[in-house]
């Protein structure tokens, strides 16, 4: 059986935000600093929420890695209508 572990940094914390624009994974509202592939990684395996650019809050489906630069899904529904959409955010290698 595997196991994930919080770490001492995760103490006292629910969930970790990633922001999401232009299909990019931010650490901040103000998408000027880009999620690391190893720090996304560990918010989905421990637990996240994506924000879209239009405020739109969604939990984070599955995780991939290609090349190096790890991206996250999520699905989202529309508030009118039945429109479904998929919301990826891709972080930078490292």
């Amino acid at each position: 059986m595997e196991r994930i572990y919080n770490d001492a940094k995760d103490k006292n914390v629910a969930k970790v935000i990633i922001f999401v624009n232009a299909n990019k994974a931010y650490v901040d509202a103000a998408h000027k600093v880009q999620f690391k592939t190893s720090e996304l990684k560990d918010a989905f395996m421990k637990g996240c929420v994506l924000q879209t650019a239009e405020g739109t809050y969604a939990i984070p489906t599955n995780y991939s890695e290609t090349s190096k630069v790890g991206t996250v899904s999520a699905i989202v529904a529309a508030s009118t209508g039945d429109t479904v959409t998929v919301t990826r955010a891709a972080a930078v290698a490292g």
